[in-house]
């Protein structure tokens, strides 16, 4: 019983013998610019500047603050006519 052999077989996926690894649109026109030598550098680049735009977006956001949104104190508001109280509905 100590001598079982196994063959092994390798399970090919129909259609993945020929896949390729697909360089994305982006990656190929940084590529373009001669500022990156190859994908992997090309990919940090990216990162980069989505670190970048993301820094950028909280700061915009972050600023202007100053200047509340106008509220409606609704204490004088009346509540049957939507109006000021005392203000009558115009006819």
């Amino acid at each position: 019983m100590n001598n079982v052999q196994f063959e092994e077989q390798k399970y090919n996926v129909p259609g993945r013998n020929n896949a390729r690894k697909k360089t994305g649109s982006v990656v190929k026109l940084i590529l373009a610019t001669g500022l990156v030598k190859d994908e992997k550098q090309a990919n940090i680049v990216m990162i980069g500047i989505i670190v970048l735009m993301t820094a950028i977006f909280f700061l915009i956001n972050s600023t202007g603050k100053d200047n509340p949104v106008d509220t409606i104190d609704t204490s004088v508001i009346d509540p049957t006519t939507n109006l000021p109280y005392g203000q009558k509905m115009p006819k």
